[in-house]
């Protein structure tokens, strides 16, 4: 009887270790191809560099700021969006160790006001950069079958950046308005330069907005697909593309002010500009968009 017991208990064991390796191959399977959230929030396993990505459900919402906002600039003009799709963003800025991997360059090395490690945020990438790298990686991906040829890796635009920084607030930053809580959701002149920190932090130290997206407020300034216009586009599926000298870069930076890394904020720079505060995060869209 003792023979027969432990002979059952080890059938048992087997048929329970068969169906945990079903499942887990099961989930490898589906995981990589549930391209669509249910809602905002939502994330994907990691992409083949490392990149954790949220789900933005498509959604209307009111862009720039009002004009009693502190810090606020006239080329922030409200405007009302609506974005029919939803779409992937980049849990965190593109860190250094993710960009090395697929680029194996170091943009950064030997420039000022730098520290050097794989989580730190990667600085001194252009527009230019930015975008080989999305085309460098959509190549890999699409290659390898882990990423369907009806979604590509890209910028997001400047609307999409903003819908997702405010995770839902109207409020100047996605905490409030209180500027003395930035500290806790991100890196500004106040609490990274002027504390003896002159240098882009590492990614997804401070508190997540709504959505779960890492700082969108300060650290680095983030890259998106615009150009840049002094007044903002609203509509559908907003997006300015009009050849013109600049690219829209969002977020503010560890060596701006507080008020500078609001929601709204908003810079225009030559698309080959490298600078010890600038860099990007990526989205993950539909091809046809």
């Amino acid at each position: 009887m003792k023979d027969l017991i432990t002979a059952l208990l080890m059938m048992l064991l087997m048929i329970c270790l068969a169906l945990s390796s079903f499942d887990r191959s099961l989930s490898a399977q589906l995981l990589p191809l549930s391209n669509v959230g249910t809602r905002s929030g939502d994330t994907r396993p990691e992409n083949s560099v490392g990149i954790k990505m949220v789900w933005l459900s498509a959604d209307s919402f009111t862009m720039g700021s009002p004009l009693d906002e502190k810090g606020g600039d006239t080329n922030e003009g409200l405007v009302e969006v609506k974005l029919t799709e939803g779409f992937w963003l980049g849990q965190t800025e593109i860190t250094q160790s993710q960009w090395t991997q697929l680029m194996g360059t170091s943009p950064w090395r030997g420039k000022s006001n730098v520290r050097e490690g794989k989580n730190y945020a990667a600085s001194f990438i252009s527009w230019d950069d930015a975008i080989s790298f999305v085309e460098k990686l959509n190549s890999k991906e699409h290659g390898s079958g882990s990423l369907p040829n009806d979604w590509k890796y890209s910028l997001p635009t400047e609307a999409q950046w903003e819908y997702a920084c405010r995770g839902g607030k109207k409020s100047a930053f996605s905490f409030g308005d209180d500027p003395r809580e930035f500290s806790n959701y991100g890196w500004s002149a106040e609490n990274a330069f002027e504390k003896g920190e002159p240098y882009s932090h590492e990614v997804g130290k401070k508190r997540p907005n709504e959505y779960g997206l890492h700082d969108m407020h300060g650290n680095v300034w983030e890259w998106c697909k615009d150009n840049f216009n002094a007044k903002l586009s609203g509509g559908t599926n907003p997006i300015i593309d009009n050849d013109g000298p600049l690219r829209v870069n969002r977020g503010g930076g560890w060596n701006f002010a507080t008020k500078f890394c609001r929601s709204a904020s908003r810079l225009g720079d030559a698309p080959d500009s490298r600078f010890n505060n600038l860099g990007f995060r990526i989205a993950l869209v539909r091809s046809s968009k």
